[in-house]
C-alpha cells in the first residue's frame, strides 16, 4: 500500500525476510522504475479491489508455500498489502 521498507512492520515479518520483501513496493515506486524504462508508456495503474479475495484463496490453498503465508496474514499483514494492476503500451 505504500513503501516501508525503512520500517517493515512486524506483521510481514511474520511469514518474509527483508530479503524477500524487497521485490514488494507502492505504486509511486512502481511508477518511477517503469517510467525509466525506454519505449513504454505507462497507460494505467491502480490498486486492484480483489487482495483480499486472492489472499484468502490463497491461504486456504494445501500449497506449503501458502501455509508459510498464512502467519502474517494472520497477523494484520493485508492492511500493508495490496495488489497493483498495471497497464502499458510499447512505443
Amino acid at each position: 500500500v505504500r513503501d516501508c521498507h525503512d520500517d517493515l512492520p512486524a506483521c510481514l515479518l511474520e511469514s518474509w525476510t527483508p530479503e524477500q520483501l524487497a521485490y514488494m513496493h507502492d505504486i509511486p515506486w512502481w511508477r518511477s522504475m517503469i517510467g525509466q524504462t525506454p519505449g513504454v508508456q505507462i497507460v494505467d495503474m491502480h490498486p486492484m479491489t480483489s487482495t483480499e479475495e486472492a489472499w484468502a484463496d490463497w491461504v486456504a490453498c494445501d500449497s506449503p508455500y501458502a501455509a508459510g503465508d498464512r502467519a502474517a496474514v494472520k497477523a494484520g499483514a493485508l492492511e500493508h498489502l495490496n495488489t497493483i494492476a498495471i497497464t502499458l503500451r510499447k512505443q
